[in-house]
C-alpha cells in the first residue's frame, strides 16, 4: 500500500507542479541524449542522408542527423517477404542513404540476420567501414554505381529436412552461405496460429569448434532467406562477413519444435541453400581490431573463435592470446608461404594451486575448401608433465601448399572436458 500511495502523490505533484515536471522529463531527455551523442559521427556526416539498421532509432533524432529511413524503419519489425522486398528494394536504388549507422542486434532470440535479412546482404556491396563510436558502426556508401543482380546468391542444394534431424554443412566450409526455410502449418496449426499465436520453432545451428546456439525462428521471416554462415551476432562476426572472411562457420543445422506443437506442423521443412559472392569492405575494422586484439602476433587471423571470450594472459613473462579450448584461429595464407611458426600453452593457474586441467590438444593445420592436410600436433598434459608446462614452440613448413587457409585449433582434452583449459598462443607469424 505503501508504494501504491507514494506513486499517488507523485503523479499529483507532477499534476499541480508543471514548471517541476518539465524539468525532469527535460533532464531525462539530456540524459539519453547524451548517453548516445556520437561526436565524430557527426563530423563525419554532416548533413549527409543517413539510415539506422537496428531498433534504436532515437539516436538519429538526437543527434540531428539528416534521417532517411528505409520503410520499415525497424529491422525486428520486417516480418514477412513482402516486407523484406520492400525494404531491400529501398537500398537497392539509387537514392539509398549516404551513410548508415547500425548495431547487430534483434529481439526474442532470434538470429539477428534473420531480420531485414536483405538489407544485411546487400549492405557491404554498397557500403564500406568507416568507424565504430560508442557500439555503433558507421559505414559509408561506395561511389560505384551498385547492380543487385550480381549480388544474388548462387543456388548449391535444395533438400527436404525433417523435424529434429540434422543437416551437415561441412561440404561447404569456407564459403558464405545463404538459406531458405520453409516450414508448413497443419490446418490445426494455422488456425492456432490465427486464433492465437504462433507457437515457437527453434534453429539449432553447430559452429566449426562444436558450439550449440539456438534461435527462435519465425516461420515468415525465414521463407524469405537470411544469412547462415558465417554466424553473425556482434560486430566481428558483421565485418567478418563484410570483408568476404567465413567468420564463425555453421557446420551443421536442425529444427526442434516442443513435442506437444509437433502436430501444428508439417513433418518436414523445404531447405534452399545458396553461396553469397563475398565482399570486401571491412579490411579497416580488422586493421584496427587485430592491432588491437593481437598486438602480441606477428601475422593476425582473419577469423577467431573460442569457448570463452578472447582475453590476455602471460605466460613465461611473456603476453599471450588466452584462447579457451575448444578454439581455432583462421590465417590467410601469403602469396609464396615458407614457413608458420608461433608459441603456446596453458596459464599457469590451470595446474597449480588447485587448476585441474586434463590437459589439450594444439593442432596446425591447412585447408583449401577441398583437402586438409594436418602440419603439427600435440597434446599438453602440464598437471602431470613437467615439461608441459610453460610456453611450447611449433614451427611447420608451408612452401608446397598453395592458396587456403592455415588454422591453428585447440581440441579439448579426454572425453571432451575442456574444464581448466585455458588455453593460449603468442609470437603467431606466417612468413
Amino acid at each position: 500500500m505503501g508504494l501504491v500511495e507514494s506513486k499517488i502523490w507523485d503523479n499529483l505533484g507532477q499534476t499541480f507542479d508543471p514548471a517541476y515536471t518539465r524539468q525532469v522529463y527535460h533532464d531525462k531527455l539530456m540524459l539519453a541524449r547524451d548517453s548516445v551523442s556520437l561526436v565524430k559521427t557527426r563530423a563525419l556526416v554532416g548533413r549527409a542522408t543517413i539510415d539506422i539498421l537496428g531498433y534504436e532509432q532515437a539516436t538519429a533524432l538526437f543527434n540531428d542527423f539528416n534521417y532517411h529511413p528505409r520503410p520499415i524503419f525497424q529491422s525486428y519489425s520486417v516480418f514477412n517477404p513482402y516486407l523484406e522486398q520492400v525494404n531491400r528494394r529501398f537500398y537497392e536504388a539509387e537514392s539509398a542513404p549516404e551513410f548508415v549507422l547500425l548495431k547487430v542486434q534483434s529481439i526474442d532470440y532470434r538470429m539477428p540476420m534473420m531480420d531485414d535479412s536483405g538489407v544485411w546482404r546487400l549492405l557491404p556491396h554498397q557500403y564500406d567501414f568507416v568507424q565504430t563510436e560508442r557500439g555503433y558502426q558507421l559505414w559509408r556508401k561506395l561511389p560505384a554505381r551498385f547492380d543487385p543482380a550480381k549480388e544474388t546468391p548462387r543456388p548449391l542444394a535444395t533438400t527436404d529436412l525433417a523435424v529434429g534431424e540434422v543437416l551437415p554443412l561441412e561440404a561447404y566450409a569456407g564459403k558464405q552461405l545463404w538459406v531458405r526455410i520453409d516450414l508448413g502449418q497443419s490446418l490445426i496449426g494455422r488456425l492456432h496460429s490465427f486464433l492465437y499465436k504462433p507457437p515457437h520453432v527453434m534453429l539449432v545451428i553447430k559452429d566449426a569448434v562444436g558450439i550449440v546456439s539456438e534461435y527462435h525462428m519465425p516461420l515468415p521471416l525465414v521463407r524469405s532467406g537470411f544469412i547462415l554462415s558465417p554466424i553473425i551476432e556482434d560486430a566481428v562476426g558483421l565485418a567478418s562477413y563484410a570483408n568476404g572472411r567465413a567468420g564463425r562457420e555453421a557446420r551443421s543445422l536442425s529444427l526442434k519444435i516442443k513435442s506437444g506443437d509437433r502436430f501444428l506442423f508439417a513433418d518436414t521443412a523445404h531447405i534452399e541453400l545458396a553461396e553469397m559472392t563475398p565482399a570486401h569492405t571491412a579490411a579497416h575494422f580488422f586493421n584496427m581490431q587485430n592491432e588491437e586484439r593481437f598486438h602480441m602476433f606477428k601475422s593476425f587471423p582473419v577469423q577467431y573463435e573460442s569457448h570463452t571470450p578472447l582475453s590476455e594472459g602471460v605466460i613465461d613473462s611473456q603476453q599471450v592470446a588466452v584462447m579457451h579450448a575448444p578454439s581455432e584461429m583462421a590465417f590467410d595464407m601469403p602469396r609464396e608461404p615458407h614457413q608458420a611458426s608461433g608459441n603456446f600453452g596453458f596459464l599457469t593457474g590451470t595446474f597449480t594451486n588447485g587448476g585441474d586441467t586434463n590437459g589439450a590438444e594444439f593442432v596446425v593445420y591447412w585447408a583449401n575448401g577441398t583437402e586438409t592436410t594436418e602440419l603439427f600436433r600435440r597434446f599438453l598434459d602440464p598437471v602431470n608433465v613437467i615439461s608441459d608446462r610453460g610456453l611450447q614452440e611449433f614451427k611447420v613448413d608451408l612452401t608446397a601448399l598453395k592458396g587456403g587457409r592455415l588454422y591453428l585449433r585447440i581440441e579439448a582434452g579426454p572425453n571432451g572436458n575442456f574444464a581448466w583449459d585455458w588455453t593460449a598462443w603468442t609470437n603467431v607469424e606466417i612468413k
